[in-house]
């Protein structure tokens, strides 16, 4: 399973880490399994859609961010959090009937293909923040103590 560094995975979202966190926050455990502190999370590529189709649809809709995540599971065919992906042939699927004359669909294609190229980006442009106790700095020896 193909997974990024939080940090790549808010700029691919685009969003700052902060803000990132915080969507994972919001989220819980429907969105990730919890980690251990001091071990950097691995954000699989999988998720990267959900949140992908949660943000479209949290700004666009106005609904919470957790509805919002459970709707974009919904669209991509994942209701059950045990299984996989969808079959990546299928533009269009797990559309939504939201009421009587409100039908919900995504376009699959295109948000895989924007995901790739943002992923492509975001491998390039983003570094790794150090992690831990900075190394001491050394002074160089003064000239009278040979």
């Amino acid at each position: 399973m193909r997974a990024v560094t939080g940090a790549t995975a808010a700029a691919i979202l685009e969003l700052d880490q902060k803000t990132f966190d915080n969507l994972l926050l919001r989220l819980g455990d429907l969105a990730l399994p919890p980690g251990r502190q001091g071990v950097e999370r691995r954000i699989p590529v999988t998720l990267l859609e959900e949140l992908l189709l949660t943000r479209d649809l949290h700004q666009a809709l106005g609904i919470p961010t957790r509805d919002a995540f459970l709707v974009s599971r919904q669209l991509l065919g994942r209701q059950d959090p045990h299984r996989g992906g969808v079959s990546p042939e299928a533009d269009f699927l797990g559309s939504l009937h939201a009421g009587a004359f409100v039908h919900i669909a995504a376009d699959l294609q295109q948000l895989r293909e924007h995901l790739n190229q943002r992923l492509a980006s975001a491998v390039e442009t983003v570094v790794r923040r150090p992690r831990g106790r900075p190394a001491k700095s050394v002074a160089p020896p003064l000239l009278g103590d040979a």
